[in-house]
């Protein structure tokens, strides 16, 4: 084996290990994901994953700081706004790598309450959450979107 060929190799090893370790890195529920209907920031919220509402799929003319959680069924939560609501709850402590959090709640403000509920990481890209009430369960995966930038929260 020649020289080159050893170093060829070796170069080649290197760039394949950077990459598994960038995969791995990246193997994670935080971020910006884009549901059926908002986009959601999952992060560390005082030690707890949690699952804040940042926008808002709908029309330009509706003021989305004046929607509050109405249909809420605790009547004291009905005046919160629903942005900046926190929609996962009892999920545990954000892990780096974790990729399934089997045992949570989130909460639906279109129903005005919460459901049993997993996240799981199905790729890099996917986030599946799954939520149920008694025996009767509903999946929705989710898509990861790239970080804001300054004031730019890109949601595409």
């Amino acid at each position: 084996m020649t020289q080159a060929l050893v170093v060829r190799r070796f170069f080649v090893l290197i760039t394949m290990l950077f990459v598994s370790f960038a995969r791995a890195e990246s193997a994670t529920v935080e971020g910006r994901w884009l549901t059926s209907q908002s986009v959601i920031d999952v992060r560390d919220c005082g030690g707890q994953l949690c699952g804040v509402i940042e926008r808002l799929l709908l029309p330009e003319h509706i003021d989305q700081s004046q929607l509050l959680d109405v249909k809420n069924k605790d009547r004291t939560l009905r005046a919160r706004p629903v942005l900046g609501m926190n929609l996962l709850m009892d999920f545990g402590a954000l892990v780096s790598g974790q990729t399934h959090y089997p045992k949570g709640r989130v909460y639906h403000p279109d129903h005005g309450r919460d459901y049993k509920a997993s996240l799981t990481l199905i790729s890099p890209d996917q986030l599946e959450i799954e939520g149920c009430v008694f025996a009767f369960c509903q999946r929705e995966q989710w898509s990861r979107l790239p970080p804001c930038e300054g004031d730019r929260c890109p949601i595409d």
